[in-house]
């Protein structure tokens, strides 16, 4: 489909986009996460109600929101709006203050969504070699990026170095457009090791105070700044130039906007 633009979002800060649901553990509130991988999402109803609200707050009933979005007596948008699914997450390490975390799986959906909306990547041979570098390497995270060192995170993950043969492997095309798309300093590591990760995020106590007594702790659960989502847009015939002010801005994704959750910018990709 010609008309698919796809963008990515940085998250600013700590973003919350609750999924709703009741919860029996120690967390109150849980982000959203895809059925299938588990992985942190913004499903595309939370998402799309945040760029109805950056695009025109001041009237989001106008002709041309209610065009882009859709509205209850006209019936649906003329924007197809899919949900933000995971590219990276910061990892904490010994080495640095953080890296950015992915996997092949990421990759593969990533790499499918676009093969199935024939969405055309200047970097797709650069995304396959990363992919299949790291299924033929599962009980290892693959630095793809020149380091001197090898590098040991607070979790004792042991990684692979950056060495003359994985250089000659991994010879990218545009380690800009890489960075453009995850983020600097790119790890990949196996599947299993991510998904661990990521089931764990981290979880924020949050307190309602009545003259400085506790009237309310519930504990929240967060997904930290500088993670990256992507998603896709399906576009009308209208109103692109509306929606394309969405790029290069500051949009507050999800809750708790007062304390700053939820801040990210998005970026054409």
């Amino acid at each position: 489909m010609g008309n698919l633009k796809l963008y990515s979002i940085r998250c600013l800060t700590n973003l919350h986009v609750g999924n709703g649901d009741a919860s029996y553990s120690i967390v109150d509130n849980q982000v959203q996460r895809d059925v299938i991988t588990n992985f942190p999402t913004i499903n595309s109803s939370s998402l799309k109600g945040s760029l109805k609200n950056f695009l025109n707050p001041e009237n989001t009933e106008s002709k041309e929101i209610k065009y882009i979005f859709g509205d209850k007596n006209e019936g649906i948008g003329h924007y197809k709006i899919f949900p933000g699914m995971l590219l990276s997450i910061p990892v904490r390490s010994n080495k640095k203050p953080f890296f950015r975390a992915t996997c092949p799986r990421i990759i593969k959906d990533f790499l499918d969504f676009t093969d199935t909306f024939k969405y055309s990547l200047d970097y797709k041979d650069d995304l396959e070699k990363i992919k299949s570098f790291a299924e033929k390497n599962p009980n290892s995270i693959s630095v793809i990026k020149c380091f001197n060192k090898d590098i040991e995170d607070d979790k004792n993950l042991k990684v692979e170095g950056f060495d003359a043969s994985l250089k000659n492997e991994l010879n990218f095309k545009s380690n800009e457009n890489l960075e453009n798309l995850f983020g600097k300093d790119l790890i990949v590591m196996d599947d299993l090791t991510f998904s661990e990760i990521v089931a764990k995020l981290p979880v924020i106590a949050r307190n309602k105070l009545n003259n400085g007594e506790s009237e309310n702790l519930w504990y929240e659960e967060v997904v930290p700044r500088e993670t990256r989502f992507y998603f896709g847009v399906i576009q009308g015939k209208n109103y692109s130039d509306i929606f394309e002010n969405i790029v290069e801005k500051v949009v507050q994704i999800g809750g708790n906007a007062t304390i700053g959750y939820g801040f990210c910018d998005i970026t054409s990709i």
